[in-house]
């Protein structure tokens, strides 16, 4: 290497020296080359520099010219010349610049001064493009700016002459829309006359037509015309066009927006209709239900009047009924509304507020109801409260009654009696306290039931709850006082004699104690002698006998008496009281036992020393027994010692542990002895007992140690066992590899079989001493751990033994490794050896599946043979190379985890053997696959032969459904003379059945020649047949008849005209055939039940009736007896189920005939489905066989047309069927209908014909009355005043004309609900002309109910001026005869009450006209009263600003009298007649009701400022008592009383009285215990109180009927604060130490003797200064002031306490007034308050109630409904029942009677506020013809 090295090292130097000189060379050529090119360059830029210097000096002088020729840019031929000029040098410039920049890709270092002159000559150049851009743009604006002025001209003059051209049409289009719509407001003004709103709407129709076309056609040209604005050249014109037109379709839009709503005028109008019907509709729904809430109205009336339970169930089922049908009409019409247009939802708007009030008037109804419901409720619940309250006070009166004993005075009864009489109370107390507990439960349960109903009756109910729960609270406070008082009387009785037994029950004790004193100290008993012993014994038993016996005594007093009271209440002071007398009991007895116990335990103590004793010595015996134990441990312990020995010493340390634990309790037990000496001793014994425990413990150690040596020696004696165990095992393993090593080293052929068993008992046998070794080491392990728990001395001589062991186990070990080692080396051998015998048995196999396969390539007869034994040759030699190889992987896996002794060799034998295994495996796997596709090919043709198969097959059922439906196909049959002939049948079997004639004499009627039926006799026969005529109208004609005949002859008789049906065909029809449709069962006999079943019949199957329908009465169903024509059995077959489910349908030919071909064509289309399924299969390869080649599927695709044929076949046989089965409904339909129509025309002409005539006669009727009433009706009331009987005649016929048109439209209603739901045919045609009858009736009716209301307003405005008219006449009359009113009205009425009206009429003459007088009386047909004859002549006015009363009429010259206040009432009397009176300022005389002053007064200022105004007659009425007093004073005297509801007539006032100083006091009035103040004095200065002398009941006591206390009996119980009243002085009881009194009881006036002082001293009765009696009635009001709500009138003779002192109240005079009865003319002066208001003789009824014909009930006229207004005829009187009524007439038909205003609180009638008279009345103007108006005074 290194010589080669040295000989390139050379080489490489050499060379280097040419190559740089020719380098040298180069380098000064190429210099010379570079000093050329610049050389060049440099002439090249000088000859460049001069031509950019020329260039650019040229273009920047051009540059000058061209803006001196453009000059200011504003010419266009200026602006070409200056961009003409600059183009040459612009050309110039880019030559030479395309020179500078190939000059500069050449020039080297020198491309600098290129760039340079580059960049100047680009400046320049930029400048001249720039000036050029500028002179383009400013030449195409200056173009631009000329064409646009002349555009700007020509355009201008084109669009002006458009304008002309669209004004026309403009115009014409706004008029035609104008027209259109005042067409379309002429609808509107047609109201409901449907037939000129038509006339108009069609109008409209044409108008808009009309409109459109002219709004079209201005559309039209002004889109033309904006379409050639849009083509102007100039902007500004076209501008001006687009904002001309745009205003123009502006203006068209807002023409069309007028016109569009009205392009829907004919649908609007169909809406229109349609909603008139739908509210006639709705209208016919919803008056049913307004008359069923009528209905639930006087229903809920009669709740008001009689609230029964009954009553009520009844009036919220006429409201729910209501409520439902007024639910249904809401509904309708919701439906109407939700599917209605605007118009119907318009004219739907009235109805819905009439149904709303509806509503709204049941939600009333049934809220009155429910308050009235609860009233009955609430009545039981306070009934049931007061009986069960009314329990409780039974109760405590009992109680009360129980409690006498102990009120008589007498304070220290006998103990027997005292617990009588505790005995009592407490019963009494408990069954009260249960009943107050049941009433407080129920009051509680009915406070919560009572916030469930409305407010205010729920508060009604609740304040009378919480009254009764107030009331029971005071009971049972009184109750629980009587149970303190009770049980304190208890306990202290029971305490008084109980505490004295115990008192001598403790002083026995104390004997006892001192007798057994001696017994006490054992000192002093050892000194005593034995008598001395004996003689404190006997007194001891002696004095514990007594005590014994007295504290028996005690306890049998207390402990039954403890456990009652526990029993009842563990925490009373009774209780606690008897457990401390118990417990001092118990203390006694205790020091009694105890005494004697000391006594008794002398001869005990005794025996307590001995047992000390013999307690030592127990000890001193165990003592010796632990020194003997410990000895035999000892010895026992001794490495000599024996097994007796040590059993010995093991028992000796048993027994002592025995004894010792047996001692130790008996010391334990002394140690808690009474006996202190035996205590002290057992103390010292445990000491010995202790050490003797350690003894014990020590010897139990030894022992111990000895049994541990014991078992390490047992230990170690298994450990070695085990261990000569395992080297047997090793042995065994030996052996056994001896053996395996003979066998695998034989010579000659080697036995696999057996070489293999002798090395898996090799293998065996290394396993089990391998698993013998570990379990022996495991051992070791756990001994050795075992012996660290031993003593250390014993443990490491063990642990020695131990190792020695191991290690032999060690040396075994080995000898087992070395075993495996063989193992090793001789298994990959015997493994080789194996695998060998199993692959030559797996090739084997393969070969012989191979040869098999190999036939079945080569062809032959038996193919399906050899292919099965190919099959499992395959399947063979398939599991015998899969087990070789499974054997493989397992050897290889085996070999893998072997790392130690890994075999490569092997490996690679066992991985060549593998890899051949694989390819025979693979070579297996093509053999099966050519026996796969030897099967494929085999399955192939089978399958193309059943594929064939299947078609060929549906093509044969094809041609056999094609055979059943051929009738189809068969012209000849007529469907519609099939259904002719059936319905012909079944007439003439009803026929014949009525008539009782067999078919065969009837067709024997029919028959010619050969038992043939003659046409001609067969239609004759028909014709006049009753079934078949419908009231004289033929159902059939003779020529469907004919054709009806055809159809009996048979369908094989082609020629129908030649042939004739026969005898025997036509009675073949008569047979009652049936066609199964649902699946049943057919029976032996007629009843279900015990039936057996003949068979079931199939769906379709035809039967014959052998028999008559039959009912089987068990199930009720009917069943008939049939034959089945499919095989003749005969049986009983349901027609149809209960729930209307039919089994049985009467039999049709041609229904049967469809049915079958029905189920064929059904069978067809399953079958091709079937198998257009099975060949989709056959090419999916479902199942286990494989999906089929393509060459198959090409074969099996060839019969897809074949397919196809057939299922196009059935779709047209499919389609035939349900052409004719359409065609055979549309018959049947046809048929049906024509019966119909000719039924529905009969009845359609009938009802048009009463309803034309009566709507004929409605008009007629019409005509007569409506053209006066409406001649009137438009004519003003003051022009009727001389028609006034044409007036009244008129609203009586109009009246009548109404009860005509509503009897009309009842019965029109009642005919439109039978036909409302046809929609066509007659019975429409008939809706619709009754509709419009209707429509007109309800139309007229409308119109004659404005016309009745209007001839009614204006009656009643004539009344009004009628009645004004005879006021004025009766004061007229009055003044001429100088009569007050009242002396006119006395004069006419005569001996009358009122006064006649004839006698008034006559009074009155001529003075006014008949017709006046007759309507301004009408109203009092009764007569006239007191009270309408002074309100008629009398006028009243008050004053609504102050003004003065002067004495003259003349303002000047009057002196003023008074000044009128606001609100002040006057009564006028005259108006100012002078001629020269003030027309600004009239005036009037009057009279001020206030202080009856007259004078003079301004009706207005001169500026028309009203001071007074006129009103009505003041009457009050009062709503609480009202006293009329005889002066102004209202400290006057009482004239009488006035009850609510009565009225008063005003003569005079209000004044108010002085201001007065009145004395006020608090107190409570003892009759009721009412708390409120009264008025000590009343205004005369006159005491109202009287002080009494009275008792007071200041603990309770008993009243008795005796004064001795033991004979007499109580009367009841005096509660405290109760009043009595002495009869007799007080008597003191000498006896019993009591002071006693006769007194009466203010409460029930009760007489009896009461204990004034018991004999403790206590203080029951004493006198009391603060009550008094009530001299002079006087009112108890709620609050200090007086004239407050007053609780009630205290009465004379009643007591009253003083709560308070008196007090002074300053108050302000009372308003009085001075008023008058007109009844009995009664006058009084009355003070006015808030309880009396302003009376009007008009009332509103607020509930229902009865009108009577007479004052005291009488005859019932007829009852008033709730919110009925009447008017009273006089003011309200009082009947003899006391109730307060008044005559009335009722504004709603005039009937007269009375009726009661009031009845306790129950309010019927309402008075309404008094009405301002009406202006035509007023005095607005107050001159001489508005006065005269009024009424001449």
């Amino acid at each position: 290497q290194g010589q080669g090295q040295g000989q390139g090292q050379g080489q490489g130097q050499g060379q280097v020296q040419p190559q740089q000189g020719q380098w040298q060379q180069g380098q000064n050529q190429w210099q010379q080359q570079q000093q050329q090119q610049e050389a060049q360059m440099q002439e090249k830029l000088q000859a460049i520099s001069a031509e950019v210097s020329k260039v650019d000096t040229d273009a920047k002088q051009a540059v000058s010219q061209a803006l001196a020729l453009a000059g200011n840019l504003t010419s266009p031929d200026a602006l070409m010349q200056a961009e003409q000029a600059l183009t040459p040098h612009s050309n110039l410039m880019m030559e030479v610049q395309r020179k500078l920049a190939e000059a500069q890709r050449n020039s080297g270092p020198a491309g600098r001064n290129f760039v340079t002159l580059a960049n100047q000559l680009r400046m320049t150049q930029q400048q001249v493009s720039s000036e050029m851009s500028k002179f383009r743009t400013a030449k195409a604006k200056a173009e631009q700016a000329a064409k646009a002025a002349e555009a700007d001209e020509s355009d201008g003059r084109t669009f002006e002459a458009m304008m002309p051209e669209i004004t026309p049409k403009m115009t014409a289009a706004e008029e035609g829309v104008d027209k259109a719509v005042a067409a379309h407001e002429a609808i509107e003004s047609a109201g409901q006359d449907m037939a000129k709103a038509k006339a108009e709407m069609e109008e409209t129709e044409a108008a808009v037509k009309a409109a459109e076309k002219a709004l079209f056609e201005a559309r039209q040209i002004i889109t033309a015309k904006s379409n050639m604005s849009k083509r102007f050249m100039s902007i500004k014109v076209r501008e001006q066009a687009n904002v001309q037109f745009g205003q123009l379709n502006q203006k068209l839009m807002s023409v069309d927006t007028k016109l569009r709503p009205l392009k829907n005028i004919r649908q609007e109008f169909q809406q229109r209709e349609a909603a008139q019907q739908v509210l006639a509709e709705v209208m016919q729904k919803l008056e049913p239900a307004e008359l069923l809430c009528k209905e639930a109205e006087l229903a809920a009336e009669k709740v008001t009047l009689d609230a029964t339970k009954e009553i009520s169930d009844a009036a919220d089922a006429a409201n729910k009924t209501a409520h439902e049908r007024l639910t249904a009409v809401s509904r309708f019409l919701q439906q109407k509304k939700n599917a209605a247009s605007q118009v119907l939802i318009k004219e739907i708007a009235t109805v819905e507020e009439r149904l709303k009030k509806s509503v709204e008037l049941l939600q009333k109804l049934k809220d009155s109801q429910k308050q009235a419901s609860e009233r009955i409720a609430l009545q039981t619940l306070l009934n049931d409260a007061q009986e069960k309250l009314q329990a409780v006070q039974d109760g405590v009166n009992k109680a009360n009654d129980a409690e006498s004993p102990f009120l008589m005075g007498v304070e220290d009864l006998p103990m027997d009696k005292t617990l009588t009489a505790v005995k009592n109370c407490e019963a009494a107390a408990t069954s009260t306290s249960t009943a107050a507990s049941i009433c407080r439960m129920f009051l509680g349960t009915k406070l919560v039931e009572a916030k469930r109903f409305s407010p205010d009756m729920g508060k009604e109910a609740q304040e009378k709850i919480k009254e009764f729960q107030t009331k029971l609270e005071e009971l049972t406070k009184r109750i629980t006082s009587l149970k303190a008082k009770t049980a304190e009387r208890k306990r202290s009785t029971l305490t008084k004699e109980i505490s004295g037994l115990v008192k001598e029950a403790e002083t026995m004790a104390a004997k006892v104690a001192e007798a057994a004193a001696v017994f006490a100290d054992d000192s002093k008993l050892a000194s005593l002698s034995s008598d001395e012993v004996k003689a404190a014994a006997d007194a001891t038993t002696k004095a514990e006998t007594a005590a014994s016996a007295s504290i028996a005594e005690a306890k049998k007093q207390i402990s039954p008496r403890l456990s009652e009271a526990k029993a009842k209440d563990p925490n009373s002071s009774l209780s606690q009281d008897l457990a401390a007398l118990q417990a001092r009991i118990s203390e006694a007895q205790n020091q009694v036992v105890k005494c004697v116990r000391n006594c008794q335990n002398m001869d005990q103590r005794i025996q307590a020393r001995k047992t000390s004793e013999e307690a030592a010595a127990k000890v001193v015996a165990m003592e010796e027994h632990a020194q003997k134990t410990t000895d035999l441990v000892e010895k026992a312990v001794q490495e000599d010692a024996t097994e007796e020995t040590l059993k010995e010493a093991e028992e000796s340390i048993a027994s002592l542990q025995n004894e010792l634990r047996t001692n130790t309790r008996q010391i334990d037990m002394q140690t808690r002895s009474r006996d202190d000496s035996i205590r002290e001793s057992a103390t010292k014994l445990q000491e010995r007992v202790k050490v003797v425990q350690g003894n014990l413990e020590t010897a139990q150690g030894k022992i111990r140690l000895r049994s541990e040596k014991a078992s390490v020696k047992s230990m170690l004696e298994e450990c070695k066992e085990r261990v000569t165990e395992a080297q047997a095992t090793v042995k065994a393993c030996s052996e056994s590899e001896k053996a395996f090593v003979a066998i695998s080293q034989a010579e000659g052929e080697k036995d696999v079989e057996k070489e293999a068993a002798a090395l898996a008992d090799l293998e065996s046998k290394i396993k089990a001493g391998n698993a013998s070794l570990n379990s022996t080491k495991s051992l070791l392990s756990v001994k050795r751990v075992s012996l660290k728990r031993m003593s250390s001395e014993l443990a490491t001589s063990a642990f020695a033994d131990l190792d020695a062991l191991v290690k032999s186990l060690e040396e075994e070990a080995t000898t087992l490794s070395q075993a495996k080692k063989v193992l090793t080396d001789r298994q990959h051998e015997v493994v080789k050896r194996e695998l060998e015998v199993k692959f030559k048995a797996a090739s084997e196999l393969f070969e012989a599946s191979k040869k098999t396969t190999a036939k079945l390539e080569a062809g032959g007869e038996d193919l399906a043979a050899t292919s099965v034994a190919a099959g499992s040759e395959q399947k063979a030699a398939t599991t015998a190379l899969q087990d070789l190889d499974r054997l493989l992987n397992s050897r290889q896996q085996e070999m893998r985890r072997n790392v130690k002794e890994f075999n490569p060799a092997a490996m690679d034998e066992i991985a060549t053997m593998k890899k051949t295994v694989e390819e025979l495996q693979d070579a297996l796997h093509t053999q099966k696959q050519q026996l796969r596709d030897h099967e494929d090919k085999s399955a192939a043709q089978k399958l193309v032969k059943e594929a064939y198969d299947l078609v060929e097959g549906l093509e044969k059922k094809m041609q056999g459904t094609e055979q059943i439906a051929a009738p189809l196909s068969d012209e000849t049959k007529d469907i519609a003379a099939n259904i002719y002939l059936r319905k012909i049948l079944e007439a003439l079997g009803q026929h014949l059945q009525k008539a009782t004639q067999s078919p065969e004499s009837f067709v024997d009627k029919l028959i010619e020649a050969d038992d043939k039926v003659s046409e001609e006799k067969f239609v004759a026969s028909l014709r006049d047949l009753p079934e078949l005529t419908v009231e004289s109208v033929q159902l059939f004609s003779d020529e469907e008849l004919k054709a009806a005949y055809h159809c009996l002859i048979p369908s094989s008789n082609s020629d129908p005209k030649v042939e004739k049906a026969s005898k025997a065909d036509f009675l073949e029809q008569f047979k009652s055939r049936y066609t199964c449709v649902t699946s049943v069962a057919m029976t032996d006999r007629l009843a279900i039940r015990g039936g057996k079943s003949v068979r079931k019949l199939a769906v379709n199957e035809t039967l014959e009736a052998v028999g008559e329908p039959e009912k089987d009465e068990a199930s009720g169903l009917l069943r008939v007896k049939f034959r089945a024509e499919k095989d003749g059995k005969e049986g009983f077959v349901t027609l149809a189920a209960i729930n209307g489910n039919k089994f049985l349908e009467p039999f049709s030919a041609h229904a049967a005939l469809t049915q079958r071909i029905d189920q064929a064509v059904q069978d067809m289309s399953e079958a091709l489905v079937v198998t257009a399924k099975s060949l989709d299969n056959m090419m999916q390869g479902s199942g286990p066989r494989r999906p089929p080649s393509a060459e198959v599927k090409a074969d099996v695709g060839k019969l897809r047309p074949r397919i196809a044929t057939v299922q196009m076949n059935l779709n047209t046989l499919k389609k035939n069927l349900g052409a004719t089965k359409k065609k055979l409904a549309e018959t049947e339909e046809l048929e049906k209908s024509r019966a119909k129509e000719v039924m529905d025309r009969q009845k359609a002409d009938r009802m048009i014909k009463g309803s034309d005539k009566a709507v004929a006669a409605l008009q007629e009727e019409s005509e007569k009355v409506v053209p006066p009433a409406e001649k009137l009706a438009e004519s003003k009331a003051s022009e009727n005043e001389d028609n006034v009987e044409a007036l009244l005649e008129s609203e009586k016929a109009l009246q009548g004309l109404l009860e005509a048109l509503a009897e009309t439209k009842k019965t029109l209603e009642r005919d439109l609900d039978t036909v409302r739901y046809e929609t066509k045919g007659p019975l429409d045609e008939a809706y619709k002309a009754m509709s419009k009858h209707f429509r007109a009736v309800s139309q007229q009716d409308e119109q004659c109910k404005q016309l009745l209301s209007s001839i009614q307003t204006q009656r009643r405005k004539l009344a009004s001026d009628a009645r004004a008219a005879v006021a004025g006449a009766i004061r007229q009359a009055a003044q001429k005869e100088g009569l007050s009113a009242e002396a006119l009205f006395d004069k006419l009425r005569k001996d009358s009450p009122k006064i006649p009206i004839e006698e008034l009429s006559g009074f009155l003459g001529s003075s006014i006209k008949a017709g006046e007088m007759k309507l301004g009386l009408e109203r009092y047909a009764d007569g006239f009263t007191k009270l309408i004859f002074m309100s008629s002549i009398q006028d009243y006015m008050k004053c609504v600003r102050e003004i003065a009363m002067t004495s003259d009429a003349d303002v000047k010259t009057g002196k003023t009298l008074k000044k009128l206040a606001v609100g002040e009432f006057v009564e006028f009397l005259e108006a100012d007649k002078t001629d020269d009176a003030d027309k600004t300022m009239p005036r009037i005389k009057c009279r001020s009701l206030a202080d009856l002053t007259e004078g003079w007064v301004s009706l207005k200022g001169s500026s028309g400022t009203n001071f007074l105004e006129r009103c009505a007659k003041p009457f009050y009425c009062c709503r609480e008592e009202l006293v009329l007093q005889t002066a102004f004073e209202s400290s006057s005297s009482e004239v009488r009383r006035l009850k609510p509801g009565q009225v008063v007539e005003v003569l005079e006032g209000p004044r108010r009285e002085t201001a007065a100083e009145f004395l006020r006091v608090k107190g409570k009035a003892s009759k009721d215990g009412k708390t409120g103040f009264i008025t000590l004095k009343d205004s005369e200065g006159q005491d109202c109180l009287e002080l009494m002398k009275v008792l007071v009941c200041k603990h309770s006591t008993a009243l008795t009927t005796a004064f001795d206390i033991g004979g007499s009996k109580s009367l009841r119980k005096l509660d405290a604060g109760e009043l009595l009243e002495t009869i007799e002085e007080a008597k003191d009881d000498e006896k019993r130490v009591l002071s006693r009194a006769k007194v009466r009881t203010l409460r029930d006036g009760k007489e009896g003797w009461v204990t004034l002082k018991g004999n403790q001293g206590t203080c029951f009765v004493e006198q009391n200064e603060h009550h008094f009696t009530v001299k002079k009635s006087v009112a108890l009001e709620q609050t200090f002031k007086s004239g407050s709500s007053t609780l009630r009138q205290l009465e004379e003779g009643e007591v009253f306490e003083m709560l308070e002192e008196a007090r002074t109240e300053k108050k302000e005079g009372e308003q009085r007034m001075r008023g008058c009865l007109l009844s009995d003319k009664t006058e009084g002066w009355f003070t006015f308050s808030k309880f009396l208001t302003l009376w009007s003789p008009r009332y509103r009824c607020l509930r229902s109630t009865d009108l009577n014909a007479e004052l005291d009930a009488g005859a019932e006229v007829r009852k008033l409904a709730q919110g009925e207004l009447v008017e009273a005829f006089d003011l309200p009187q009082l009947s003899e029942a006391g109730l307060v009524r008044v005559k009335v007439r009722a504004e709603k038909d005039n009937s007269v009677g009375f009726v009661t205003i009031r009845d306790q609180g129950s309010v019927f009638l309402e008075a309404l506020a008094p009405e301002r008279p009406s202006d035509d009345d007023s005095l607005k103007s107050c001159s001489k013809e508005g006065l005269r108006r009024l009424g001449k005074t």
